[in-house]
């Protein structure tokens, strides 16, 4: 018998990694019916996410696109893109979930609106899928404020980690 917890692939091609996660109990292998299966069908493993908390301030949400690039020690330059499309309401939570190659601990993000309809952003937390933890990422006093009018905000802010667990 052969009890395996997880399958582990490697697109050569695409160059992403997937795991496919057994349950609980591991799966069981084996020629013999008493002791196992011969054969088990994987699905694969939730995504990572990312969730993003828009202000409670007036003109906090926005019908513009979100772009969030991931950084670690693990990739040169950007791990992971992912887009959170028109965080429209104030005081709302927004998740993406995306796939994507393990980009380790992330160590910054880069945020990027697709127009100037201004969106300003408490936290932003990350969820990476292969290790389970989950990394935040907190804007400076009164939000991180994007917009492509340099009158309300920048197009791109980037925010460093501070926390992760």
């Amino acid at each position: 018998m052969l009890t395996i917890d997880w399958i582990h692939v490697y697109n050569d091609i695409t160059g992403q990694d997937y795991t496919f996660p057994c349950p609980s109990e591991g799966c069981r292998l084996s020629t013999d019916p008493k002791e196992g299966r011969k054969q088990v069908i994987l699905d694969r493993a939730d995504t990572h996410s990312v969730v993003i908390k828009t202000t409670d301030t007036k003109w906090a949400g926005s019908g513009d696109d979100l772009t969030v690039e991931i950084f670690s020690s693990c990739c040169n330059g950007v791990c992971a893109t992912t887009k959170i499309s028109k965080p429209k309401d104030i005081g709302t939570r927004y998740t993406q979930k995306f796939l994507a190659s393990d980009f380790g601990e992330p160590s910054r993000l880069r945020l990027t609106t697709s127009g100037d309809d201004m969106l300003i952003v408490d936290w932003i937390s990350v969820y990476n899928v292969i290790n389970g933890r989950y990394y935040t990422f907190t804007c400076p006093s009164g939000g991180c404020r994007l917009s492509t009018d340099p009158k309300e905000g920048t197009k791109q802010v980037v925010v460093d980690s501070n926390a992760s667990g």
